[in-house]
C-alpha cells in the first residue's frame, strides 16, 4: 500500500556519512492498517540486503501471542517464497524455531531474526544489529534499559550504528500506564530533535479542531470526529484496502466514542503528558543547565583533583543511576552520568565503578528506593553515607544553587538521561523542606538526584578543592654560580629555564 511504501522509506533513509538518519524511529496508526507488514518488509531487508547486512535482529512484543504470531508472519513470507526459503539455514523449515521463550528465524550466512516477549531481563546477554519494539505503548523504562544495550556493537557488523523502531497505536493515558518512554519520543519528535524519525496518521485533536474554529469565528458543537467521515482516512491509511467505511461504522457503533477515537482514528487526544511543567513549580531553568556543558569538564588527572564522590539513586520503574562529582584544579566542581541500568545489576556495577575510581562517599538517600540496596551494599564491605530527609533538601537546593553560580560543570557531550530529568524536574514541598518530585509525571528525576547526593557527598569529605601541592624550589645551594654573575645570572645559565619550576 502506498502508505506502507512511503513509511519504509523514511524508516531507511540515510545521511552523508551512510549512517540511518534516523536512529530511533516511530510508526504510530490505528489497529489493523497493516504496520506489521512494514516490519516484516523491514527485517527481511536487514538479513537478506547487503546494503544493511545485519547478522541479528530482536522482534520484542508486550505479548507473548504477539511476539509468537509476528513470528509466524515472517516465517510464512520465507518459506513461500522460493528464493527467501533457499536462505534459511539447511534451505528449508528446519531454519525456523518455535521455542516458547524465543522463536528464531536463522539464514544460511548466520544471520537471525529474534522473536521474543519483553520484560525486565529478556535480552540480557544478546546482541543485536535492529531493535523492533512491537506494541510501543507498552513499553516501560526498565525494558528499553535492557534492549537498547544490546546494539552497541552494531557498527562493527554493519558499519552502521543500530536503529530502533517503535511500532503502535496512540496510547490511552488511562489505559496504558506504561506509555511515556512512547510520549517522550513523540514530545523529542515534535521539537525536532534529531535523529528521532516520527511517522504519524492519525485525526486531529478536538483541541486543535476547536482553535481552528475559532479562527474562523465559528464555535465547534461536540466532536466532528465521530460524525463527519472524512475525517476517518486520516487516521486509517489502509481505508479501501483492508476494510471499508461500514466497517468502521461498526467498530463506532461497538467500542464506544473514547476507544473509537485511539483504537479506530489513532486521535492523539489522550497521550498522556510527559512534561510535568504546570503540575509543580519547574526545579531548573533547562538555558542554564545547557550552558553548564563545558568541553574542558572531563574527569582526569589533567583536570579533576583530589577524591571523587558518588550517588546513587533508584527511580519509580527500578532504573539505577549512578553519578559521580568530583574537584577541577580550577576549583569548580564536575559532574557526569557514570552509569545507568536495572536496580538489580546496581550492586555489581557499583562494585566495578568503586574499583576503578576509589570513591571518597557514595551516598544514599534513606527514603529513597535505593535505600533497599543498602543491605546489600554492606555485605560487600562498603559503607555508603546515608542522608535524612533534611540533608535531602539541602542537597537538591545546593545543586541547583551551584548549577546557578557556574560552580558545577558537565560534559560538552549530552547526557540524554540526565538532561531529560533536569528539563522536567519540578519541586515537591513538604513542610519547609523541598525536593526534586520523585512522583511528577515525565522523565524520572532520579539521573538528577544521583547528581544531587554524588555533589554533598563530595562537600562532605572536601568542603573546598585541594590546594595545589606548592612549587618546587631550586635548591641554590646546588648550583655552582660563577663569580661575578650574580645569584639569579648564575642559575639562569646553568638551568634550562624552559623546565625549571620556580
Amino acid at each position: 500500500m502506498p502508505w506502507q511504501e512511503g513509511s519504509i522509506l523514511d524508516m531507511c533513509a540515510t545521511t552523508f556519512e551512510d549512517q540511518f538518519a534516523a536512529a530511533a524511529f516511530a510508526l504510530i496508526v490505528s489497529r489493523q492498517n497493516g504496520k506489521g507488514g512494514v516490519l516484516e518488509l523491514r527485517v527481511i531487508a536487514g538479513v537478506t540486503l547487503p546494503q544493511f547486512g545485519e547478522k541479528r535482529i530482536i522482534w520484542t512484543a508486550h505479548t507473548a501471542k504477539t511476539a509468537r504470531d509476528a513470528h509466524k508472519r515472517v516465517a510464512d513470507i520465507f518459506l513461500s517464497h522460493p528464493d527467501l526459503k533457499a536462505r534459511l539455514k539447511y534451505g528449508d523449515e528446519r531454519g525456523i524455531t518455535y521455542g516458547n521463550d524465543i522463536r528464531t528465524i536463522t539464514l544460511k550466512d548466520g544471520s537471525e531474526i529474534f522473536f521474543f516477549t519483553r520484560s525486565a531481563t529478556a535480552g540480557r546477554g544478546l546482541f543485536g544489529d535492529l531493535l523492533i519494539l512491537d506494541e510501543a505503548l507498552e513499553l516501560t523504562d526498565t525494558e528499553l534499559s535492557v534492549l537498547r544495550y544490546t546494539l552497541r556493537t552494531a557498527a562493527r557488523r554493519t558499519g552502521r550504528r543500530a536503529q530502533t523502531i517503535y511500532v503502535s497505536t496512540p496510547p490511552d493515558e488511562e489505559k496504558h500506564k506504561h506509555s511515556l518512554v512512547l510520549a517522550r519520543l513523540r514530545k523529542r519528535a515534535l521539537a525536532g530533535a534529531r535523529g528521532v524519525g516520527w511517522v504519524e496518521f492519525s485525526v486531529p485533536t478536538l483541541k486543535e479542531l476547536q482553535e481552528a474554529a475559532e479562527e474562523q469565528g465559528r464555535k465547534l458543537l461536540g466532536d466532528p470526529r465521530l460524525t463527519e467521515e472524512t475525517y476517518w482516512p486520516l487516521g486509517n491509511p489502509s481505508l479501501g484496502y483492508l476494510f471499508d467505511l461500514g466497517q468502521l461504522q461498526n467498530d463506532l457503533v461497538e467500542s464506544g466514542e473514547r476507544e473509537f477515537l485511539v483504537e479506530g482514528l489513532a486521535a492523539g487526544d489522550y497521550w498522556p503528558d510527559p512534561d510535568p511543567k504546570g503540575h509543580g513549580d519547574p526545579a531548573i531553568d533547562f538555558e542554564v543547565w545547557k550552558d553548564r556543558r563545558d568541553p574542558a569538564s572531563v574527569f582526569g588527572a589533567a583536570v579533576t583533583v583530589g577524591p571523587v564522590a558518588l550517588g546513587l539513586e533508584v527511580s519509580p520503574r527500578d532504573i539505577a543511576t549512578l553519578c559521580a562529582v568530583g574537584w577541577r584544579a580550577d576549583g569548580k566542581m564536575h559532574g557526569e552520568l557514570v552509569w545507568s541500568g536495572p536496580a538489580t545489576a546496581a550492586v555489581a556495577r557499583l562494585l566495578q565503578v568503586v574499583d576503578k575510581v576509589d570513591p571518597a562517599t557514595l551516598v544514599i538517600d534513606g527514603k529513597g528506593k535505593a535505600s533497599s540496596l543498602i543491605p546489600d551494599i554492606r555485605a560487600k564491605g562498603l559503607e555508603p553515607q546515608v542522608l535524612t530527609p533534611g540533608d535531602r533538601s539541602r542537597a537538591d537546593e545546593g545543586l541547583v544553587r551551584d548549577i546557578v553560580s557556574g560552580q558545577l560543570r558537565f560534559p560538552a557531550q549530552p547526557m540524554p538521561d540526565v538532561d531529560a530529568a533536569a528539563e522536567q524536574a519540578t519541586w515537591r514541598s513538604t513542610g519547609d523542606l523541598r525536593f526534586f518530585d520523585r512522583g511528577a509525571s515525565g522523565a524520572p528525576p532520579a539521573p538528577l538526584v544521583s547528581l544531587s547526593l554524588a555533589r554533598i557527598g563530595l562537600l562532605t569529605v572536601a568542603a573546598s578543592p585541594p590546594e595545589p601541592p606548592p612549587a618546587k624550589a631550586l635548591p641554590l645551594d646546588d648550583v655552582h654560580t660563577p663569580a661575578g654573575t650574580g645569584g639569579f645570572g648564575g642559575v639562569l645559565e646553568q638551568v634550562d629555564a624552559g623546565s625549571a619550576q620556580w
